[in-house]
C-alpha cells in the first residue's frame, strides 16, 4: 500500500514538473523580429509620416515605439488577412534625423524584440545662391528684392535676422517662372542686411542667406562756391544756387540741426540754377544752410554758407 502511495506521489510530482516546464517553454516562444531592411520610413513634410513593413504574416501586430521613451507606442497596426505587408501612419516622427523601435507580435506568440530603425530628417530646400539675389533700396517707394534660380511654386521669404527676427514679406513663384520679385515698404534707409529663404513644395524651409544692401542713395551736397546770398534791406533776401539739375529741390535752413525750412524752390525744367527768396535772413552778418534733393534720392547734407549784413547807408556829414 505504501509503495502504491509512493508511486502516486511520484507521478503527481512528475506531471506537475512537466506542466510547469511546458508553460515556461511556451512563455519563451516570442515572435521572430522584423528585419530592418524590410522597413521603409518616409519622413514627410506637411503630412503624416509613414512606415512600410514587409515580410509579415496575416494578423501580425506591429508596434512603433518612441526612441527616447521606448515604452511609448507612437504607432500600431495589424496585417489584414492574406496580406504580408503593412503601412502605419504617424503624425510626426521628427523633423530632424532620428530613430524609432519596431516590434511584431504574431498570433499565439509573444512580442518580438525591439529593433532600432534610423530615419532621415525631413527634406530641406537648398538655400538660394547669394549671387541670385538683388536688392534695390528705393527712395519714396517700396524696396524690391529679386531672386532668380527658383522653381514654380517655390515660396520666398525675407527676414530681418538670420534666426527669428521680423518677416518683411513673402511671395510664391508663379507657374512657368524661375524667379520672384518681392516689394517691401522699407528694408532700411542706411546700409544693412536682409535674410532670404526658399521653401520648395514638399520640403522644409531652407537656411537663410544673408544679403547686404546699400542705404538709400543720398544727393551730393552743394559746393559752397555755387551759392551766392544777397542780404537785401527793405526787400526779401535771395539765395542763388548754381550747378544743380532740373527737378532738384533746394531748401534753405537757418540752423544746421533744427529742421525748420525758411525757404525752398525747385529747379525749373531746362535750368541748372535757381533763386530762393527768403523773407528775412537777418540784419547782421550770419550763416545759413542749403541742401538739395534730387529725384529718387535722399536730401543731401546741408552746406554752410556765410552771408554779409544788410548794407547800411552812410551817416550824414556833420557839416550838412
Amino acid at each position: 500500500m505504501k509503495g502504491y502511495k509512493y508511486f502516486l506521489i511520484c507521478c503527481f510530482l512528475f506531471l506537475s514538473f512537466m506542466i510547469l516546464h511546458s508553460n515556461f517553454v511556451y512563455a519563451l516562444q516570442s515572435t521572430p523580429g522584423i528585419l530592418a531592411e524590410d522597413i521603409v520610413i518616409e519622413n514627410n513634410v506637411g503630412k503624416n509620416d509613414s512606415l512600410y513593413i514587409s515580410g509579415l504574416s496575416p494578423l501580425d501586430v506591429v508596434k512603433v515605439y518612441d526612441a527616447v521613451r521606448q515604452n511609448k507606442v507612437i504607432g500600431i497596426g495589424s496585417v489584414s488577412g492574406y496580406k504580408t505587408d503593412l503601412t502605419i501612419n504617424i503624425t510626426q516622427i521628427g523633423s530632424e534625423a532620428g530613430s524609432v523601435f519596431v516590434t511584431v507580435t504574431s498570433k499565439g506568440l509573444s512580442e518580438s524584440e525591439k529593433i532600432k530603425v534610423d530615419f532621415q530628417g525631413e527634406l530641406r530646400t537648398d538655400p538660394p545662391l547669394f549671387s541670385n539675389i538683388t536688392v534695390v533700396n528705393n527712395v519714396g517707394k517700396g524696396d524690391t528684392i529679386n531672386v532668380t534660380g527658383l522653381s514654380a511654386s517655390d515660396m520666398v521669404k525675407i527676414y530681418s535676422a538670420g534666426i527669428g527676427g521680423k518677416l518683411f514679406g513673402s511671395g510664391i513663384v508663379a507657374a512657368n517662372k524661375g524667379e520672384a520679385t518681392l516689394t517691401i515698404s522699407q528694408v532700411g534707409v542706411s546700409d544693412g542686411s536682409i535674410f532670404v529663404s526658399v521653401t520648395s513644395k514638399g520640403m522644409v524651409e531652407s537656411e537663410r542667406v544673408k544679403v547686404d544692401f546699400f542705404g538709400e542713395p543720398k544727393t551730393q551736397a552743394i559746393g559752397a562756391e555755387n551759392v551766392t546770398v544777397v542780404n537785401n534791406s527793405g526787400a526779401s533776401d535771395v539765395v542763388y544756387v548754381m550747378g544743380v539739375s532740373p527737378g532738384d529741390l533746394l531748401k534753405v535752413y537757418n540752423d544746421a540741426t533744427v529742421p525748420r525750412v525758411i525757404g525752398s524752390a525747385p529747379v525749373p525744367s531746362g535750368k541748372i540754377e535757381t533763386a530762393i527768396n527768403v523773407f528775412q535772413l537777418g540784419v547782421l552778418a550770419g550763416n545759413l544752410y542749403v541742401s538739395v534733393t534730387s529725384k529718387q534720392m535722399l536730401e543731401s547734407e546741408k552746406t554752410k554758407i556765410s552771408y554779409e549784413a544788410e548794407l547800411r547807408s552812410d551817416p550824414p556829414y556833420l557839416e550838412n
